[in-house]
C-alpha cells in the first residue's frame, strides 16, 4: 500500500511489534515513543495514517493532549485507500 505511517507509543516493545506488523503494508513508517515529537514529525513529513496510543506514562502529555493539540497541523487525506 502507498502511504505514510507515524506510530506513536510510549511501551517500545508495543510500537516495536506494530512496527514490524505494519510496516510491510506502507510506503514508509515512522515509529516514536515520545508523544512530545509528535508537533516535529507531522511538520518535518506529512503522514497519511497517525496510530496514536491515548494512554501515556506519567510525566508525558497524554495522547489525546497531543492530538487536541496538533489538530491545527493535521490534514486528512483520502488518498491513501485502506482495505
Amino acid at each position: 500500500m502507498n502511504g505514510r505511517l507515524l506510530i506513536v507509543d510510549d511501551h517500545k516493545q508495543v510500537l516495536k511489534a506494530l512496527i514490524q506488523l505494519l510496516e510491510p503494508e506502507f510506503e514508509s513508517t515512522t515509529g516514536i515513543s515520545n508523544p512530545n515529537q509528535i508537533i516535529s514529525c507531522i511538520n518535518k513529513e506529512e503522514y497519511d495514517v497517525i496510530l496514536l496510543d491515548m494512554n501515556f506514562s506519567s510525566r508525558v502529555n497524554t495522547g489525546m493532549k497531543a492530538y487536541t493539540g496538533s489538530t491545527g497541523y493535521l490534514k486528512f487525506r483520502s488518498s491513501c485507500r485502506c482495505g
